[in-house]
């Protein structure tokens, strides 16, 4: 299983590909899952332990392109069970997905924050970015204490929390 968490500011217009958060190394087997905003549509791709990958997208164009600050989460609860995958943005389940495989590709390869690549310079996020968490279990029945009504909160007690990254953006508010 697998949750991301982010908080992503985005200036309208922007249509390339740009990624939020990645363990993606792209073009090789060192692929494990990348968050990014493809042509105007949020999209979250899960390569399996098997090779194959799955992917969930917002088919609502330009959602968080508006200038405002926005959370962003990705759930995966590591079945191929019903609405196992599941994209939510401002604590709102926007699109669930059933996963057409099982488990997570565990690749050696960096955390990029703002891009994907063999240098962490592909695909660079050109908005902010605040407060991303990383959690090695489904946190679908935490999304509220997640998104906290709209405001970043210190995540660091939640349970299963595997990565941490609280930039304090002070221009979040």
């Amino acid at each position: 299983a697998i949750s991301v968490s982010i908080w992503a500011k985005m200036p309208a217009g922007s249509t390339t590909l740009k990624s939020l958060i990645s363990e993606d190394q792209s073009g090789g087997v060192l692929r494990n899952w990348n968050l990014f905003l493809e042509y105007n549509y949020l999209k979250f791709l899960l390569w399996n332990a098997d090779g194959t990958y799955n992917f969930i997208v917002d088919t609502a164009a330009s959602r968080i392109q508006d200038g405002n600050w926005h959370h962003i989460m990705f759930t995966y609860d590591g079945t191929a069970d019903a609405d196992g995958m599941k994209l939510w943005v401002d604590g709102v389940n926007i699109v669930s997905k059933t996963a057409l495989s099982t488990g997570i590709r565990a690749s050696a390869t960096t955390t990029w924050v703002g891009a994907a690549s063999w240098t962490g310079t592909g695909w660079p996020w050109d908005g902010g970015i605040d407060d991303v968490a990383v959690f090695n279990t489904d946190k679908s029945g935490s999304i509220a204490t997640i998104y906290n009504s709209g405001k970043p909160s210190d995540l660091s007690a939640e349970s299963g929390l595997y990565g941490y990254w609280k930039f304090d953006d002070a221009l979040y508010d």
